[in-house]
């Protein structure tokens, strides 16, 4: 199965959340590189970008949540899937008033 992400995804069946952000991170950075990254990884970018910005929430490292899950709903906004961007846009609200960003969180609901 798709060995850009497999590392990662063993994090959270474990609350291993620290190390599933770091393999994420890894597959994030090596992304471009990739050729076919999408079919390699069984996931598309808005996806790992979505699952690395949780593994970060669960290992307390919010403001860099915040920075990937905006970075999501930018690719997302250039789908036609407006139930999924309106999905991250709920969880970029959530995790921006947890990282004590109030004003952020209710400009996003």
């Amino acid at each position: 199965k798709a060995p850009l992400t497999a590392a990662a995804r063993l994090g959270p069946s474990r609350f291993a959340f620290a190390q599933a952000a770091v393999e994420y991170d890894h597959a994030l950075d090596a992304w471009d590189q990739v050729p076919d990254a999408e079919t390699v990884a069984g996931i598309d970018r808005i996806e790992l970008l979505r699952r690395t910005a949780r593994a970060l929430h669960l290992s307390a490292e919010d403001r860099r949540a915040v920075e990937l899950l905006r970075m999501a709903v930018d690719l997302s906004r250039e789908t036609p899937d407006a139930l999924r961007t309106g999905v991250l846009l709920e969880q970029l609200s959530r995790v921006s008033w947890i990282a004590g960003d109030t004003p952020a969180a209710i400009a996003l609901t």
